[in-house]
């Protein structure tokens, strides 16, 4: 590249790997500055632009200050909602019985072959 320093400009993953293999290969990479770009300057300032939405929010009456500030998978009755699908889900889980009959024969899924009883012993030996 001919040039005396290196900016890139990357995700925080990314950044995160980076340090890694520039801390391990301190002179291939003297020259190489990273920065974490966009998501370093939106984590540093999303409380403020929060604060701003809300402010023009309240002017504008859309939305009361106190609504604002829930969310609204928060609410009481959407949490009511996910607690009921929950329940329903995890007592479909328990109530839920295999698809396959209690055989002791070994048999091929794809072709329903059922192995011969030298086939099953060895297989059951070898477990």
């Amino acid at each position: 590249v001919q040039q005396p320093d290196i900016i890139a400009v990357f995700d925080q993953a990314i950044y995160a790997k980076l340090l890694d293999v520039q801390w391990k290969h301190k002179e291939e990479f003297c020259s190489i500055v990273p920065r974490m770009g966009a998501f370093q300057r939106w984590f540093l300032s999303a409380h403020k632009k929060a604060e701003m939405t809300n402010a023009c929010r309240s002017m504008a009456g859309t939305v009361s200050a106190a609504a604002s500030s829930v969310h609204p998978d928060a609410t009481y009755s959407r949490v009511c909602r996910d607690d009921a699908t929950v329940e329903g889900l995890v007592e479909l889980l328990q109530t839920w019985q295999s698809p396959f009959a209690a055989s002791s024969e070994l048999v091929n899924i794809s072709s329903g072959v059922v192995a011969t009883e030298k086939v099953t012993a060895d297989t059951s030996s070898a477990l």
